[in-house]
């Protein structure tokens, strides 16, 4: 079983967060890292879309997402900064969400996400850091119904039996991200989750381009050829992409996400043909 590595590089994750604040195990500590982390890591796909093997171990996304200054998609994200957060001090367990964004009316989705439950002095805490396009900017408190405020919006939990509905205002209405399981997941059971999501054939991340990234008060997002900016005070920007030096100039500017000029060409292929 892969464990919790106390060795991590907690230097180097700082730096390239860019990350100077205190490291003890406090509300404020998760929130600063929470954010902080949006900024500077990009939620990419790229090579699970390009059918490429992706690693869970630690090495592999420590060099990926922090030496190489690449992003990951969601399981990547959240396994590392699990890491980051064992080895401050936080009490962290993982657990799976059902994932409600898109879906069907009444299908009821695979629990294929994972989410962190930060246990603090005060109570517990989800924080996301991988997903993706709906991005969380700061983590929520484990508490019914209250409404907690974010720099994109306003959410509330839902009690779904032993489970709670993450939900977001939107427009005013409440929309359903994902429902979370509050019983704690293994990394054997992420392997196979993350196995699943990241080579079959129906899985979205095998067949579309994904990118988000928070800037100021902006949240960028790139589905395919589209990309959205969704600014704080509720407005928003479209542009389709319509070529490929297109399509690696904004993921180089936008994204902080620089390809070699065969990968870009890669992703174009898949990416402009939605």
């Amino acid at each position: 079983m892969r464990g919790y590595y106390s060795g991590i590089d907690l230097d180097a994750y700082f730096a390239r967060i860019a990350y100077t604040g205190p490291r003890q195990p406090h509300l404020a500590v998760l929130q600063e890292l929470h954010a902080a982390h949006h900024v500077a890591i990009p939620y990419e796909n790229i090579e699970v879309l390009l059918r490429q093997p992706v690693g869970l171990d630690l090495v592999t996304l420590h060099t990926k997402m922090i030496l190489s200054q690449r992003g990951g998609y969601c399981f990547e994200q959240n396994v590392y900064f699990q890491h980051v957060l064992v080895a401050m001090g936080f009490r962290v367990r993982a657990v799976a969400a059902r994932v409600f964004w898109r879906a069907l009316n009444g299908e009821v989705p695979p629990r294929n996400h994972m989410v962190l439950l930060v246990t603090l002095d005060d109570g517990d805490y989800l924080a996301d850091v991988g997903f993706g396009l709906l991005k969380m900017w700061a983590p929520l408190r484990v508490e019914p119904v209250v409404e907690q405020h974010t720099p994109i919006g306003v959410y509330r939990l839902l009690p779904a039996g032993p489970e709670y509905l993450v939900q977001l205002e939107r427009k005013g209405r409440w929309a359903g991200r994902y429902q979370v399981s509050m019983h704690e997941q293994g990394p054997a059971d992420w392997d196979v989750a993350h196995y699943y999501m990241s080579t079959h054939p129906s899985s979205p991340f095998t067949t579309n381009l994904m990118a988000a990234r928070s800037k100021g008060d902006a949240r960028y997002c790139l589905l395919n050829n589209k990309l959205q900016i969704h600014h704080g005070d509720g407005t928003a920007q479209h542009r389709v992409l319509k070529s490929a030096a297109e399509l690696g100039a904004v993921l180089r500017d936008e994204f902080d996400i620089a390809l070699s000029e065969n990968c870009a060409a890669e992703v174009a292929h898949v990416a402009l043909k939605k």
